[in-house]
């Protein structure tokens, strides 16, 4: 059995800390090395992060083609001037490029829900999916340069595939959440108690200050829909296993008891789960 802890780090010592490509690198090794079995990801009281790492782990763990068919599910971002106020790097020209010229400011873009709804329950062609393989190698490359060397390499993808077991808490947000649904859909079995988050729900915030009173706020510009086809699901995500009152009391309160539940787990799942 492995464990892997992944937590938001205070800033002061997040320099400190080896790229997450790195450690993955050792890990897989090692586990290959001794053959271990059982993989769990400890997501409990991770209230969030970088995205990045839940796709990093996806590919030292599952086929790439199995990756660029996942469902993911899909957002609906709205580009409001508060929207440009916060990312200034882009423009509207800039998302006209990539979405519709016609797009203004204010508007929604809907494009990934319409190519969601497109390809839903369609099996890629050859074509499509050297044309995924194709920008995902691209977009990987230009985001992490330690990733980027490890895709390079072209032997870490799938290098090991052990029973994935991920532990949630109540506390277990945004990018500690989106690792738990990444791994679930590739058929990880979900241990503990049921997160706070939705899969369906508004995500990121755009800041803003009052003109008067100089309070700051917050506002969410995308509506991320994870699990389009589970809307039961998407409103509050149950693990296979729960942690319950009764077995926390069982086993003493031990802060541990989700690992402990998940060592106990049977083999379940080996698929994803079917989506109503």
């Amino acid at each position: 059995m492995a464990l892997l802890w992944n937590h938001q780090q205070p800033s002061a010592g997040r320099a400190q800390i080896p790229a997450v490509t790195e450690r993955l690198m050792t890990l897989f090794s090692e586990m290959k090395a001794h053959k271990t079995s059982l993989l769990i990801i400890d997501q409990r009281e991770n209230e969030g992060g970088h995205s990045a790492f839940a796709g990093i782990l996806e590919y030292f763990l599952y086929p790439l083609d199995a990756i660029l068919t996942a469902d993911e599910g899909y957002q609906v971002r709205r580009y409001s001037a508060l929207y440009f106020q916060n990312y200034t790097t882009d423009s509207i020209e800039q998302v006209r490029g990539r979405t519709s010229p016609d797009l203004q400011l204010g508007d929604y873009d809907f494009s990934s829900q319409r190519e969601w709804e497109r390809g839903r329950d369609a099996v890629p062609s050859a074509a499509e999916l050297a044309q995924r393989r194709q920008h995902f190698l691209e977009s990987e490359t230009r985001r992490s340069p330690t990733f980027a060397r490890a895709l390079a390499e072209n032997r870490w993808n799938a290098s090991w595939s052990p029973r994935v077991v991920v532990l949630t808490s109540a506390r277990t947000y945004s990018a500690g959440f989106d690792a738990v649904l990444t791994l679930r859909a590739h058929g990880a079995m979900v241990v503990g108690v049921p997160s706070s988050q939705a899969a369906n729900c508004f995500i990121d915030t755009l800041s803003f200050q009052l003109t008067h009173s100089h309070l700051y706020g917050g506002l969410s510009f995308k509506w991320s829909v994870g699990l389009p086809k589970d809307l039961v699901a998407g409103s509050l995500l149950p693990p296979d296993r729960e942690l319950t009152y009764e077995q926390c009391k069982a086993m003493a309160f031990d802060p541990n008891a989700a690992v402990l539940l998940a060592m106990e787990a049977p083999a379940g799942k080996t698929a994803p789960p079917k989506r109503k």
